[in-house]
């Protein structure tokens, strides 16, 4: 048994707050455990090609929205004190796709 099978990182923790079924809504792809959080990129925004979700010391997450292509990337969006209940709507208002059906 290994240590995530008893103890799962915050990114998966993270991808199982958010459901399988908001990850296939935004496209979601190349998943990325960063150790404190969960990076991916997404398909169909306008507003942003990546999000990156990590759990602060406080127990909620910062938010940060990037846009780019290749190796030019910029913040489109940060946002801190983001609590998991929040986090659906953060990601619609903020991409402009759904999240839930």
């Amino acid at each position: 048994m290994t240590n995530t099978e008893t103890h799962p990182t915050v990114a998966q923790n993270i991808l199982a707050q958010l459901g399988g079924l908001t990850m296939k809504m935004l496209g979601a792809h190349t998943l990325l455990d960063t150790g404190q959080g969960l990076r991916f990129a997404i398909r169909g925004s306008k507003v942003c090609s990546k999000i990156e979700i990590t759990l602060d010391p406080s127990d909620t997450y910062t938010v940060t929205f990037w846009k780019g292509r290749g190796l030019n990337w910029t913040k489109a969006a940060e946002l801190e004190g983001v609590y998991v209940d929040s986090l659906h709507d953060l990601i619609q208002t903020h991409t402009g796709l759904y999240t839930r059906l």
